[in-house]
């Protein structure tokens, strides 16, 4: 679902309906300057299938349920780099780098990749490392599109 958002800082209010969006962007085109107007596409996360990312569990796990992984430092995504991934998911090519998280399940590199594969339906594997990168405050399937 494509919905619109006002970015403020580190939050984002978001129109989760058609009434929602038409309301922020209307209140958008008075304040602009107050705000960034981002389109994003919210994906509904279901259960997917997969297991639930193990903490603590070093190395590599495969078939995680990406949507168990929580954004690292990522405050948007780009188009071109999700789209990317979207293709290489389609056509089961693999990933070139893993995606790597830490031992909390905090997504160091592959934000894309793991947002196209909840999209998708698909599960990860991901490269466990420690980190003491916390979490982000906004899920990856919610992270604004520029």
């Amino acid at each position: 679902m494509v919905t619109y958002g006002i970015c403020y800082g580190y939050g984002m209010i978001v129109g989760s309906t058609a009434v929602d969006a038409a309301i922020i962007g209307a209140a958008a085109a008075v304040s602009y300057g107050a705000g960034k107007v981002v389109k994003y596409v919210s994906s509904k996360v279901t259960a997917q299938a997969g297991n639930p990312f193990e903490p603590n569990q070093l190395g590599m796990q495969r078939g995680v349920d990406p949507s168990t992984l929580q954004t690292g430092g990522q405050s948007s995504l780009e188009l071109s780099r999700l789209n990317t991934q979207s293709r290489l998911i389609r056509s089961g090519t693999p990933r070139n780098t893993p995606i790597t998280v830490n031992q909390h399940g905090v997504i160091i590199d592959g934000h894309h990749g793991v947002r196209a594969a909840i999209e998708a339906g698909r599960t990860v594997d991901v490269h466990v490392i420690r980190s003491p990168m916390r979490p982000g405050a906004v899920p990856v399937w919610q992270l604004p599109i520029r």
